[in-house]
């Protein structure tokens, strides 16, 4: 019985585990629980050492963000609506006289210059002012671009005397020279005068064209 009891004090004592020194010079006790030591490193990394291996496992710094990008979005397009004013050639002149029978191929011409692109238009309004344009619908005929015809706008109260005009041009007009013809009606004689002629806009554009 003593001999047996020596045995079994000497196989306990063989079976408890022994300090391990590891490959870095520090000592450890496995399955102790204890975390790993850390160590840094002359890069300024955390490095956690593998107890169980040679290994080293890095956590890197975060990234650099990457710089802006240009901007691409659209330009934004030119300011506006502008009120702008478009004149005829000879807008101050004296007003040129029509005095024909119907059917006749005689015309008032006036050019207008400097018109912006249809899609810059918000609105287009033809102008003018005549004189003795007394008979509604017969009186005479206006043509922008080739379209039309339009009618002469005329009043019985303007015989032998001052009138306006305005119509809306908007879907006649083209970019730059527009063409404006005054041309005779149904009347047995056509006979009215017209000058200062313009196109009248809302458009969006940085500035409105000077004046001929």
């Amino acid at each position: 019985m003593k001999h047996l009891f020596f045995s079994l004090i000497f196989l306990a004592v063989g079976c408890t585990s022994a300090p391990i020194e590891s490959n870095r010079g520090s000592t450890v006790t496995p399955d102790s629980g204890e975390a790993p030591p850390t160590v840094e490193d002359d890069r300024g990394w955390i490095v956690v050492s593998d107890a169980g291996s040679d290994s080293e496992t890095a956590s890197a710094p975060d990234a650099t963000p990457p710089e802006d990008l240009p901007d691409t979005s659209p330009a934004p397009e030119p300011g506006g609506p502008l009120a702008c004013e478009y004149r005829s050639n000879g807008y101050d002149g004296a007003q040129l006289l029509l005095d024909v029978t119907p059917g006749s191929s005689e015309r008032l011409v006036f050019v207008i210059e400097d018109v912006p692109h249809h899609a810059q238009l918000d609105t287009a309004t033809l102008r003018f002012e005549s004189y003795d344009a007394d008979h509604p619908r017969e009186e005479g005929q206006i043509y922008v671009n080739g379209v039309g015809p339009f009618e002469l706008p005329a009043n019985t109260d303007w015989d032998n005397g001052a009138g306006t005009g305005a119509l809306d041009v908007l879907g006649a007009l083209v970019t730059g020279d527009n063409l404006i013809e005054f041309g005779p009606g149904d009347l047995s004689r056509s006979y009215f005068r017209i000058g200062r002629v313009s196109i009248e806009a809302q458009a969006r554009v940085t500035e409105c064209a000077a004046a001929p």
